[in-house]
Order: C-alpha cells, then structure tokens, then sequence
C-alpha cells in the first residue's frame, strides 16, 4: 500500500504516512518528512529539508542547498544540485553528494559515500565504511572501525581514523594512476595500507625521466611500523629511499627508479631512513 502525497509550488511541509509514500515537494522551500514505510522523497527546486525516519527510504534533493537525513533504515540519498548536507543514519546507507561542494555523513553502520563533482567533505563515522571522493579536490575521513577511502580526481586529503584502512589516493581509472595529484594521506590508529601501487604500475609517475615530479605524489602523515602500517608499491619498478626534497615536508622520500631523474612518489613525514627496517609491500 502506498500514498501519494500532493504539494503545491511554494514552501511546504509535508507529512507521509506509515504507508510507502511518495512525495515531491516541487518549488519552494519545503521540508519532507516519510515517517513509517519504505518512502520516495523528492525535494523538487528550492532549498529543501527531507527526512526518511524509518523505513529503507529514497531522498533526492534538487537544485538548491538542501539537507537530507536518511534516518532509520537502509537508505539512498542523492544530493543532486547545489551544496547540499546528506545524513544518513542508522542502516546501511548509499549516499551520493551530486554537483556542488557537499558535506556527507555515513552514520553508525556500513555505509557508501560518493562525493561526485564538487569538493566534497566526506564522514564515514561508525562502521566498516566505503568513501568515493569523485571529482574535485575533496576531504575523507572514514572515523572508527575498518573503512576503504578512495580520492580518486584532484588533490585530495584522506583521513582514516581508527581502525585498519586502507587509503587510496589516486584515481583508479586514470591510465596514469595519480598523474597531476598531490594527496595527503593520514592513516590514524590502527594497521593501515597506503596504496602507491599496483600490479600493473606505480602511481604518482609522470613518466618524464627530465624531472623529479613535483607535480604528483604524496605526503603520508603518520606512517607507524609499531602499528604495523604498510606501504604497497608496485612489483614492476624499483624504488629508492632518500631526503625529502627541498621545499617538501621534512622525512623520508620515496623516489621510483629511472633512465633519468628518479621519480618522487611520496614524501613519509617525521620518518628517518633508519626507521624504513620494514613497511612495505609488493604488488
């Protein structure tokens, strides 16, 4: 059983009810509430405040600054236009930011955060959560438990928290992964992966062996080999250790080897060459 929930073009405040209800605010500023039952939630134009409550709702936002507040419930949240706030809440939510510079907050169990176009500010808080900074230059933190973050385009800041993570800055389906990037990866507590690598190549590689490649590559912040953190590089190069360059934060270097001027790849802050005795992977 579902009801249908009628609006006008101005600023509304519509009720559902314990059905499974559809509501489109249409214009104006409207504020939405599902209440009981698996709800459809559509902010329409304006700037809109929506709220699923119980049930495993849909919230969509729209062209204006909206807020949309998953609540109970396994929920999708979509942000849409304009620079919108996303709460998931309880349940296993989908969040995705949309276009403009979002806040999303995933809640307190397994969730999926999206930031899409835009710089995105992202929070995983609790769970065993998955961020997706997207395009633009966008902040991660995945709070406690064990979270994968993902920067994927632009110049990105990831932050895992605590828990075991794993922190990728670059973008996946770039031919060349990091190409043009400066990410700042900090793990936290807990054992955590920085991704320099993979099987098929080094991330952060300009391949032009007549630079050091100060355009693309990471600060990791907090690297701790008593909490048995790891850096995974890549099985196809060779890799050297070195001074951070002038200019770049004070540690250790990781250069990737070349016919030329070796590569930087990373920058291992407050770590001497001394403390590298182990702490990384092969791909």
């Amino acid at each position: 059983m579902s009801s249908n929930i009628q609006p006008t073009p101005g600023d509304d405040v519509l009720m559902g009810t314990a059905a499974d209800d559809v509501i489109d605010g249409l214009a104006g500023n409207d504020t939405l509430q599902g209440d009981d039952g698996n709800d459809d939630l559509r902010g329409g134009a304006g700037n809109d405040d929506v709220r699923g409550d119980m049930g495993n709702d849909e919230l969509r936002g729209n062209s204006g600054n909206d807020t949309l507040r998953g609540g109970a419930g396994d929920d999708k949240l979509l942000g849409a236009g304009g620079v919108d706030i996303l709460y998931g809440g309880g349940g296993n939510d989908t969040i995705n930011g949309g276009t403009g510079n979002d806040t999303a907050y995933g809640g307190k169990d397994d969730d999926r955060l999206y930031g899409l176009s835009g710089d995105d500010t992202l929070f995983g808080n609790s769970g065993n959560d998955t961020l997706f900074g997207n395009e633009g230059n966008d902040k991660l933190s995945g709070g406690s438990d064990i979270d994968i973050l993902y920067g994927e385009i632009g110049n990105d800041t990831l932050n895992g928290g605590s828990g075991n993570d794993t922190l990728i800055g670059a973008d996946l389906d770039s031919a060349q992964i990091g190409l043009g990037e400066v990410d700042i990866l900090t793990g936290g507590t807990g054992a955590d992966l920085f991704v320099l690598g993979n099987a098929s190549q080094a991330f952060y590689n300009d391949g032009n062996d007549g630079d050091l490649g100060l355009a693309d590559y990471v600060i990791i912040n907090d690297f701790r080999l008593d909490q048995t953190d790891v850096i995974q590089l890549s099985n196809q190069e060779n890799y050297s250790l070195g001074s951070s360059p002038t200019g770049l934060p004070s540690g250790t270097a990781i250069f990737m080897d070349s016919n030329g001027q070796d590569e930087l790849i990373a920058v291992v802050k407050n770590v001497t060459l001394s403390d590298f005795s182990s702490g990384f992977s092969f791909v």
